[in-house]
């Protein structure tokens, strides 16, 4: 773990994104990522192992939990082959990390309408609507 930096210190990052994780692709993803881990362990690459990992979006393809776990596989992966925990990576969600069967019609027709400030209303009280709201998120949060 490297997370004491000094201000002069160079930060090295790995943007990762659209892993699409789901059964059935498995034989053409699998070479790909079986490079990165690779080339991330090799020694002669140590200098350039990064401090953080970010993910953004579209770890899974369709929002369901099966595909969760073997996105998060990979990223177990990456993690231990950069020697991070956890804690060093940072994860934003995707179209496709939303579970479609969870959409609440009415939450998404008021989303569409609703002005900026209602929308920073809700998210700052926090509570049932909020997770009205977010439960189509479920399977990324767990």
């Amino acid at each position: 773990m490297r997370y004491a930096l000094r201000m002069d210190e160079t930060i090295r990052l790995l943007h990762l994104s659209d892993l699409h994780a789901r059964e059935g692709t498995a034989w053409d993803a699998n070479r790909v990522r079986q490079t990165l881990i690779e080339d991330l362990n090799d020694p002669a690459r140590a200098d350039l192992r990064p401090d953080l990992v970010l993910f953004t979006g579209d770890l899974a393809w369709a929002g369901k939990p099966e595909q969760f776990e073997r996105g998060w596989t990979f990223l177990d992966a990456v993690l231990k082959a950069c020697d991070l925990d956890r804690e060093a990576l940072f994860l934003v969600p995707g179209n496709h990390d939303v579970d479609r069967s969870k959409i609440n019609m009415f939450v998404r027709d008021w989303l569409a309408q609703a002005d900026h400030a209602k929308v920073e209303d809700l998210i700052q009280a926090g509570g049932d609507n909020w997770l009205l709201l977010t439960q189509r998120l479920d399977a990324y949060r767990a």
